[in-house]
């Protein structure tokens, strides 16, 4: 039952002028309403379960169509090709030259392969040797900047730039950066007027202003709220930090009443409007580090470092360093003319992100670094004999990048390096003295599929193919549907048969009381016979067993034959297999090696009618029956169902609704009788005090 102290607070305190179990007395009082509501949910449980079992029956036979009724299906026997199977056998000398598999729909037979003359291929660039030093190999893991190839050599990475150019790095190391400094453009009639520079060192912010050393204000490093004020071109301003480390300036008001005081100054130089930089001088190389190089010379210069964002500092130049290589980058490039495909590759990149950064750069190309032979390779993506690469430097990357990936001579740095090329080739073979040409190694001919795997000499023995009709394929397959489609018939027949038994007849759905005494074993056990029988004669299930029963043993249309002509037959009720496939094993396999377009016929055959082709074939009949329970929403069915359980929901809304009216009813009426029991006794207490002081 619903505890109706649970629906108040605060909590009521009652019985303590009468004595009496209040919550006990009202709980008893509304048994019958809880009793009904009770009821109503128990039949709202079995509503629920129907819907559940319906639904679970519809995803069972939802599987069934998808593997078998379906041409994307595991299983598929909507195509007349399913039921014709065939098997090869290669043999020969050179039998593993190819790899031989029948399509669906070939035919028994014989083949000669008297040559496979070549193989398709891309044209493609190798290394000509090992390439790291010591020919140890490189992980792929490993930064390109860190890598020491042979002859003690390096990847030299650079990229034009020009004074004041601003490029981005992902640090910068061994520089000693100055302190962030600042111009304050503070608007002013004077363009020559030197504005106020602001520096921020640690937390102390400084403004140097006017000639002089020593002209400055700044707020000191502690915090909370400082004000200084200072003068600049005739104006006066203020300098502040406000209690939450805002900092701003701003120009005060002018105390001349002819002044213009709407366009007075102010800015927050917390914000992004004050941009902060850093000076270093540097001349470094090294990961992470900088070069700059004129005429081939390394230099040392002075660079500005812009506002740090996140990981990557923004470098710039200074204006003296025109015509400066900035060592980071390199590129390769990829085709020739119009059709040049450059890729940039940076320093601070992994071998493995140069290789992707290559492959998906559009170029056509596939490059790859194989550790255990310590080499690059490059393959073009077309295949045949007009497939051709193209490898080499960007235009203004340095020339030692190719001569790296394709290996130098450790004894002979000075000598070209060239890479091991191999031009692209369409496929050849010849097959019953007719030579077929081909832009693929896997070439169908004549119902068969041949992969070509190697070449073959001009003397060597031809490699002999013969086929042969294979029954079991299409017997296995039409198996497995037939005891798909039992476990679903079973399962119909049971639901729409079963009932309780006279014992399992008070097993009913369980209340929320009824479970909370219970372990979850006992629950389960309990629902497990609740639910018997809650499907007996539905009227959908009982249709749909009547329809696909009629469908599977129905005449063919244009056949004038049925599934039970290549053995399969309808089971016995008295052997328990009533309404479900048998199927003669020894007939099916028979028909399948004699007359597999027979077999096909039965199962996938498809008439001409006045909408075009349609299927009226065993599976497409039963595909249409399927495929109206799943997707029909039937009034006797779960729109029947959705129906019920809302009227039930609203029954038991109601019901609640008079209980609850109810109980606060009698709830009042046992307050106000506490407050009359209340006042009599204190009446009786002041009589009998007035009596004792008589």
């Amino acid at each position: 039952m619903i505890n109706s102290m649970n629906r108040h607070t605060p909590i009521r305190m009652m019985g303590l002028a009468s004595g009496m179990d209040t919550d006990m007395i009202v709980q008893q009082t509304l048994r019958l309403h809880q009793f009904r509501i009770d009821n109503r949910m128990r039949d709202r449980t079995l509503v629920q379960w129907r819907q559940e079992t319906h639904n679970s029956l519809r995803q069972d036979i939802e599987n069934l169509r998808r593997t078998f009724m379906s041409n994307l299906g595991s299983s598929p026997l909507v195509n007349r090709n399913a039921f014709n199977s065939t098997t090869s056998t290669v043999t020969g000398a050179n039998a593993s030259a190819v790899s031989v598999s029948t399509l669906t729909g070939s035919s028994p037979g014989n083949l000669r392969i008297d040559r496979v003359n070549s193989l398709a291929r891309g044209a493609s660039m190798a290394s000509s040797r090992a390439v790291s030093q010591g020919g140890t190999g490189f992980n792929p893991q490993a930064r390109l900047d860190s890598l020491t190839f042979a002859g003690n050599q390096r990847i030299e990475f650079n990229a034009d730039v020009g004074g004041g150019n601003t490029v981005s790095l992902d640090s910068v190391r061994n520089a000693t950066w100055s302190n962030a400094t600042a111009t304050l453009n503070i608007p002013s009639g004077d363009p020559d007027a030197v504005h106020p520079q602001l520096e921020r060192d640690g937390g102390i912010i400084r403004l140097t202003f006017g000639p002089g050393d020593g002209d400055f204000v700044e707020l000191p490093a502690d915090s909370g709220e400082a004000i200084e004020n200072f003068e600049w071109d005739g104006r006066d301003f203020m300098l502040a930090r406000a209690e939450d480390g805002t900092v701003s300036v701003t120009e005060l008001a002018s105390a001349d009443p002819d002044a213009n005081n709407a366009n007075l100054f102010s800015v927050n130089i917390n914000s992004n409007a004050v941009q902060w930089t850093q000076t270093a001088t540097v001349g470094l190389y090294g990961p992470d580090g900088l070069a700059l190089y004129e005429d081939g010379v390394r230099q040392t210069t002075e660079i500005t470092r812009m506002a740090n964002t996140g990981s990557t500092d923004n470098i710039r130049l200074g204006d003296n360093m025109e015509g400066t290589r900035l060592a980071f980058q390199t590129s390769l490039t990829f085709g020739t003319g119009d059709n040049a495909v450059n890729v940039t590759i940076n320093s601070h990149d992994t071998i493995n992100q140069m290789t992707t950064a290559v492959n998906r750069s559009g170029a056509g190309v596939t490059m790859t670094y194989d550790r255990l032979t310590d080499r690059f390779t490059f393959e073009s993506n077309t295949i045949g004999d007009t497939s051709t690469i193209s490898v080499q430097n960007g235009a203004n990357a340095p020339g030692d990048l190719m001569r790296l990936l394709a290996g130098v001579d450790p004894d002979d740095l000075s000598a070209p390096a060239n890479f091991d090329t191999q031009d692209g080739s369409r496929a050849s073979v010849t097959i019953n003295g007719e030579t077929i040409m081909s832009y693929s190694n896997t070439i169908d001919f004549r119902g068969v599929r041949i992969t070509l795997n190697e070449t073959t000499g001009a003397d060597d023995p031809p490699i002999n193919v013969s086929f042969r009709r294979d029954a079991e394929e299409p017997f296995n397959r039409i198996r497995d549907f037939i005891n798909a489609y039992n476990e679903i018939v079973q399962r119909l027949e049971t639901l729409t048969s079963e009932r309780q038994s006279r014992a399992q007849r008070t097993y009913r759905p369980l209340t929320r009381d009824e479970m909370a005494n219970m372990s979850e074993r006992e629950i389960e056990d309990w629902n497990s016979v609740a639910r018997i029988g809650i499907m007996r004669n539905d009227p959908s299930l009982e249709r749909l067993t009547v329809s696909i029963r009629r469908a599977f043993f129905d005449e063919i249309q244009g056949m004038g034959m049925s599934a039970s002509q290549i053995g399969l037959s309808t089971g016995r009720h008295s052997e328990g297999t009533g309404g479900q496939i048998i199927i003669d094993e020894d007939r099916l396999r028979a028909a399948l090696e004699s007359d597999p377009d027979m077999v096909a016929d039965i199962f996938a055959r498809i008439e001409s009618g006045p909408d075009g082709p349609q299927g009226v074939g065993l599976i497409h009949r039963l595909d249409s029956l399927f495929g109206q329970f799943v997707n029909v929403s039937q009034p006797d069915s779960l729109r029947g169902l959705e129906d019920s359980l809302r009227r039930t929901n609203e029954q038991i809304e109601r019901m609640e609704a008079r209980m609850f009216a109810e109980e606060d009813r009698l709830f009042r009426q046992f307050a106000a009788m506490e407050v009359a029991m209340s006042n009599m006794q204190n009446q009786g207490q002041w009589f009998n005090s007035m009596l004792g002081m008589g």
